[in-house]
């Protein structure tokens, strides 16, 4: 036996061993538990289709509204490359850029079902289908989507760096496995649309169960099929041990908005409001289960409800779990409480640590502290939608003002040039609803913020402020020609530059401002704006050369180069406006503007040395956007790291799509009101030219406007021909070509210097 020393030494060793395997624990088995846990990151993708942001806040759905205050929550443009198609939507989340699924979009199939009887007449499997139609072959636990093909042939017609499946197949090779449950099925169409945003590009995904086996026939419930949710809630638990990206589409509000034409409003509520309830249910049982902080939900809307389609709204809601609290936002929209659909898939991939894919146009979502968020949201959702409502009919109106106003300056100066006799009360009442008219985007900017319930007042508000405006402009200069027009002129340029270089907070809320529903742009300077800066700053440079008798100095064209170069500053730095074709447009114009100045004859020479001067500048503006962080780049950044990986087809792609929303710009009612506007100032040239009165005025008292006139010309075309919708910019840059030139002219002969 070992005596009582020698059992205190053993005693001793074994602590001590004890405690190296504690370290040893501590150093190897922690990491790797750490580890561990770092690599069962989820994603849990819940699909509640076809509900408002209203049907959320009016149901009683106590899980939801417990996942929105432990998460954050916002509205989602859910636009996609063609609406006809349900699965357009879906797909445009899975490819993470706007897609079109086209007819065939809903059928997606376990591999071990019969296709239904309008297809095979359940004689054929899944599996044999698209062995058939792919070369090949599909496990037993996979599901496929038998329209991939008939996708992504569309989606290339609309853009050719349009990939569907780009979310699945990046989860693919990135090691994660992906699962689609649940589907919308009625017994007259098989909606297994889920399918379209877990599939990679062979239309695969790896998990799931899409079949019959999730719903229930109903007779009762429009569609005459309703969904298991124990079955879904348990299947939903059973895959987040499987796959690492599940998504579940929960059906029934779907289908009730898929019967919406043959329902009468009462019942199509009730219905929405079950379907929400029981949707909230399952909600809450799959949250008991999910307890590991490594899970990001995801509750989202990808197709809007029926009638708010109609009303051309495409804001639906979405909730988000796991990216902290408040309202969401994400860098494609640079707005609290707004995200894209194409939003969805970088953000997935981001929270697995994976690469982002350059096709993929959006942006990782975020969530922004904010309180009172529902609310919030709610009053971004009644803004937004009422300016889509009333912006097109409000620019229609004052477009028709617009030309009105100048066919009737053209008259009026027509018959004063005639010699026949006009009342100088219907002159200056003429001049003055010119300046008006000038006025108008400077009271847009200010005017009363829009929302459902001041309609009238905002709209009033902007009228207003555009009339006292004018009416100051003449109070202040009542004895000089010019100084009213660019009284009027500066303080829209100027007020357009702060608010630019500020955030663009208040066109935002301009009927002049960008329609965020349409997803055009959704931030920094949009096309009418573009096109009212760069018109107005280049009369606002000229008339001061004239105003301050600095005519033919010889610093002149350096000068006006460059605070039209500094203008372009903020019309395309990607922090600002972020606008390209602006950036192009006025970057040109800068350089005509200076040749013009020199009164250079052209050389070849001289065109390559502005060739090199454009090219440095846009290459420089662009250049710091794409070497900004890939979360922060603008849209243009993010354009320039498709065509470094695509090269010539993408930039072939953006010409097309350019000249195909050019055309359709061309041939709409801007079209026509441009179209006037240019008949008018051919007209006006002409007469100018030919009475040598107003071309002595011109010459004597006003050269370098003059100048910028003929610049201003040169700078509609371009900005017609480099921007998506040219038309409306050229528009707004020939106004303050059209306004000031008539205006002036109508001062002749007693016309006095500014």
């Amino acid at each position: 036996m070992l005596n009582k020393s020698k059992r205190k030494k053993i005693r001793f060793k074994t602590i001590l061993l004890g405690l190296a395997a504690a370290l040893l624990a501590m150093v190897i088995i922690a990491p790797m538990s750490a580890w561990a846990a770092k690599k069962e990151k989820k994603v849990l993708l819940i699909v509640v289709s076809s509900v408002t942001l209203e049907d959320l806040t009016e149901t009683n759905t106590p899980n939801l509204d417990l996942l929105q205050r432990h998460g954050a929550i916002g509205l989602m443009n859910a636009r996609a490359a063609n609406i006809k198609w349900p699965g357009s939507f879906y797909l445009s989340i899975g490819a993470g850029a706007r897609a079109e699924a086209g007819s065939l979009g809903g059928l997606g199939f376990n591999a071990f079902e019969n296709l239904p009887r309008d297809l095979f007449r359940e004689k054929i499997s899944a599996k044999e289908v698209y062995l058939q139609n792919n070369k090949a072959s599909l496990e037993d636990e996979n599901i496929a989507n038998l329209g991939i093909n008939n996708a992504t042939a569309k989606s290339f017609k609309y853009r050719n760096n349009v990939v569907p499946g780009l979310l699945g197949e990046a989860l693919n090779v990135g090691g994660k496995k992906t699962a689609a449950l649940g589907n919308a099925d009625t017994l007259q169409e098989k909606h297994r649309e889920i399918t379209l945003i877990t599939m990679n590009l062979k239309g695969k995904t790896d998990f799931g169960l899409v079949s019959s086996a999730t719903s229930t026939e109903d007779k009762s419930f429009p569609g005459g099929i309703r969904t298991d949710y124990e079955e879904l809630a348990e299947q939903t638990t059973s895959l987040l041990h499987k796959a690492d990206f599940v998504a579940v589409d929960l059906g029934d509000s779907a289908r009730v908005d898929y019967q919406r034409l043959y329902m009468n409003d009462f019942v199509n509520q009730e219905k929405r409001r079950e379907a929400l309830i029981k949707a909230d249910r399952y909600v809450g049982e799959v949250m008991k289960e999910l307890k590991s902080k490594n899970i990001l939900t995801i509750v989202t809307t990808p197709k809007p409800q029926s009638d708010s389609m109609k009303a051309r709204d495409y804001l639906t809601p979405v909730i988000v779990s796991g990216l902290g609290k408040g309202a969401l936002s994400s860098d494609t929209t640079r707005r609290s409480g707004i995200v894209a659909n194409i939003d969805i898939a970088p953000t997935i991939l981001k929270h697995f640590g994976l690469t982002v894919p350059p096709e993929a146009a959006g942006n990782q979502i975020k969530a922004e502290p904010l309180k009172n968020t529902v609310d919030f949201v709610k009053e971004r959702h009644s803004q937004i939608f009422v300016m889509r409502t009333f912006r097109t009919p409000i620019i229609i109106s004052y477009s028709i003002f617009l030309l009105f106003g100048l066919i009737f300056g053209l008259a009026h100066f027509w018959l004063r040039r005639a010699g026949r006799k006009v009342s100088k009360g219907a002159s200056s009442s003429l001049k003055f609803f010119l300046l008006f008219l000038l006025a108008v985007p400077f009271s847009s900017l200010l005017q009363i913020p829009l929302d459902a319930n001041n309609i009238a007042i905002s709209f009033t508000s902007a009228i207003v402020i555009a009339l006292g405006v004018a009416a100051l402009a003449v109070l202040l200069f009542r004895k000089q020609s010019l100084g009213p027009i660019l009284f009027v002129v500066g303080a829209t340029t100027a007020l357009i530059i702060i608010d630019t270089m500020t955030g663009t907070n208040l066109s935002q809320r301009s009927f002049l401002g960008s329609d965020i529903i349409s997803g055009g742009r959704y931030y920094g300077l949009g096309n009418v704006y573009m096109g009212v800066l760069i018109g107005a700053s280049l009369f606002s440079v000229a008339s001061l050369f004239d105003t301050l008798l600095v005519k033919n100095n010889k610093a002149m064209p350096y000068i006006g180069f460059i605070a039209l170069i500094l203008v372009g500053f903020v019309i395309g730095h990607p922090s600002l406006g972020a606008n390209v074709g602006g950036l192009i447009t006025v970057t040109a114009t800068a350089i005509i503007f200076a040749q013009v100045l020199m009164e250079k004859r052209f050389s070849w020479k001289t065109a390559l040395t502005s060739i090199v001067i454009f090219a440095l500048v846009v290459t420089l503006f662009l250049g710091i956007d794409f070497v900004r962080k890939e979360a922060t780049q603008s849209h243009t950044g993010k354009a320039i790291s498709v065509i470094q990986a695509k090269g010539a087809t993408a930039i072939s792609d953006i010409i097309a799509r350019k000249v195909k929303q050019n055309r359709r710009g061309t041939f709409s009612f801007t079209g026509f009101i441009l179209m006037g506007m240019v008949i008018i100032a051919l007209f006006m040239n002409q007469t100018v030219k030919k009475d040598e009165e107003i071309s002595k005025e011109f010459d004597t008292h006003f050269p370098t406007i003059k100048k910028a006139f003929f610049t201003m010309a040169w700078a509609a075309l371009i900005g017609f021909l480099f921007n998506d919708t040219g038309a409306i910019t050229a528009m707004a840059i020939v106004t303050y070509l059209l306004i000031p030139l008539l205006y002036i002219s109508l001062t002749v002969p007693k016309t006095q210097k500014a």
